[in-house]
């Protein structure tokens, strides 16, 4: 019986794909969000989603390329496409949902604001990585 849930966003499909194959062996119900856009789309429908946690890639595109695509809005332009991960962390933060980023990024690097801490791991690491991380933290 599925007694937790899990979110991944993530826009490379091999590594969401990986991620979710792991995390439902392992009894979890996964849901996969590719894009910031179809991110934000998702939390605004919901007051308290139901997810236990939220595997968080911090290079997030935002959106998938399209003759009609959507314009991002001005606040992610002037911060970059390179933050969208900690912008996703930021409003699950709000909405009660524990976040873990998943990064091929220096953790060192990520422009945290005043105290912000946000569980990080390294997509060097591997994905056992990640996984002994998930159990770690549930």
């Amino acid at each position: 019986m599925v007694t937790k849930s899990i979110l991944i966003v993530e826009d490379d499909k091999i590594q969401a794909d990986e991620l979710k194959n792991r995390m439902e062996r392992l009894g979890f119900f996964v849901h996969n969000i590719a894009t910031e856009v179809e991110f934000r789309r998702h939390m605004d429908e919901t007051d308290r989603p139901a997810y236990t946690l939220a595997v968080v890639d911090m290079m997030l595109r935002w959106t998938d390329p399209a003759p009609d695509m959507e314009v991002p809005p001005l606040e992610i332009i002037e911060e970059g496409f390179y933050t969208a991960g900690l912008r996703c962390c930021r409003k699950l933060r709000e909405k009660g949902v524990r976040c873990l980023i998943f990064t091929a990024l220096d953790p060192a690097k990520i422009p945290l604001g005043r105290g912000e801490n946000f569980e990080i791991v390294n997509k060097s690491s591997g994905y056992n990585a990640i996984v002994e991380k998930i159990k770690q933290l549930l």
